[in-house]
């Protein structure tokens, strides 16, 4: 391998390497081209969805946020980090020139990339700087603790500043800590905060969030093990369409199944908590403030619902309804 290629293999770390990546691809292998041209325009689309987003929440929102800082509260971040890393496998296959090792070597990745997201050293560093808010006097937050208090748990909670982009929301991550937007905090009453906490800390105690890491770790290992496999026996060529499919279907319709059911549980979870009521008032008030007046026909928003991770307002208070009609407040869904 000469200097440039060492230097194709360093620059793939980096945007604006896909220059000086193309030609080398070109010369070792057309079909990696075509790839790395397909990934880098599924970013380019996803980015301009971002920004057609952030111009209608400016426009029916009324966001006083930059481009920029409305990035840092969308999903946009992973997307890079995935066409980095298949570029970077890309220009291992370059510098190996057999895909029996670069079929490790993924392998090798994705298990370094699963202790990255069980030990969470990127949401550890990025909140880690906002002040936790258990001495805090207020009585908003006095509410929120308390439903700490009543499962027994430490509080771990840090406001996240989103009053610029108007996001109400409230999310959690292992180890009991809770994130909570300021536009969410400042627009709630308090028992409606304490339904958000215990909606999250119902996520927590049922280790929703490991469980779909895992089985999401668990499809993209099959599917990129799959896809490599057929590269090196041309016999399982029919893994390519197979693999490409299971992980359509998985990514926009398995796992969304899967977190809209957690979701409902931990919403039934709350209403044990804080009660029904309050558990619904809750859900209204979040989706007045973060609802976009678009509208769409029934037959598309019905299609549209199941590629969700959350299901509707209209449905999560149906779902609570008839599980206070058929169990009242005596018992607890498994």
């Amino acid at each position: 391998m000469d200097n440039f290629q060492k230097r194709i293999i360093i620059g793939t770390l980096y945007p604006i390497s896909i220059f000086l990546f193309i030609p080398s691809i070109i010369i070792y292998h057309f079909t990696l081209l075509i790839w790395l041209i397909t990934l880098t325009g599924s970013e380019f689309v996803a980015f301009i969805l971002v920004f057609l987003g952030y111009l209608i929440d400016r426009k029916d929102k009324g966001i006083t946020a930059t481009f920029a800082e409305y990035l840092k509260f969308n999903s946009y971040g992973p997307l890079i980090v995935l066409i980095l890393f298949f570029m970077f496998v890309s220009g291992y296959y370059i510098m190996t020139h057999t895909y029996i090792d670069t079929l490790i070597y993924i392998n090798i990745v994705l298990i370094i990339f699963i202790l990255l997201v069980l030990l969470q050293p990127i949401s550890n560093i990025k909140y880690n700087r906002i002040p936790s808010i258990e001495n805090n006097e207020d009585t908003k937050i006095q509410s929120i603790l308390k439903v700490f208090r009543d499962y027994n748990i430490t509080p771990h909670i840090k406001i996240i500043d989103t009053n610029s982009v108007k996001i109400a929301n409230g999310y959690q991550s292992d180890k009991y800590y809770i994130y909570i937007t300021s536009y969410l905090l400042s627009n709630l009453s308090e028992s409606e905060l304490e339904a958000v906490v215990a909606h999250e800390i119902g996520h927590l105690v049922m280790k929703h969030n490991l469980k779909h890491f895992l089985i999401s770790w668990l499809a993209l290992v099959f599917g990129i093990n799959a896809f490599l496999l057929s590269f090196i026996e041309k016999k399982f060529y029919i893994l390519i369409p197979i693999a490409i499919i299971f992980l359509y279907i998985f990514a926009t319709l398995i796992l969304p199944l899967l977190q809209r059911s957690d979701e409902v549980k931990a919403d039934l979870f709350a209403c044990k908590a804080v009660g029904a009521d309050t558990v619904k008032s809750a859900l209204v008030s979040i989706d007045n403030l973060n609802k976009t007046p678009l509208k769409f026909s029934p037959k598309y928003m019905y299609t549209f619902s199941l590629t969700l991770s959350h299901p509707s307002t209209t449905v999560r208070i149906k779902k609570i309804n008839e599980w206070s009609q058929k169990h009242g407040e005596d018992k607890f869904p498994s």
